[in-house]
């Protein structure tokens, strides 16, 4: 990927990949805040 980059400074894929991984780690970091939300209130009731 950094090989490509410099191979092609043109090519658009790193600003692409991080913007994939900000998204997979904000879907993660929100499904593991959903577990817990959903535990505290199965342990509420």
């Amino acid at each position: 990927m950094l090989a490509n980059a410099a191979l092609n400074p043109h090519a658009s894929e790193m600003p692409q990949d991080i913007r994939w991984m900000n998204a997979a780690s904000a879907a993660l970091a929100g499904l593991a805040l959903a577990a817990v939300l959903a535990c505290g209130l199965v342990k509420l009731s």
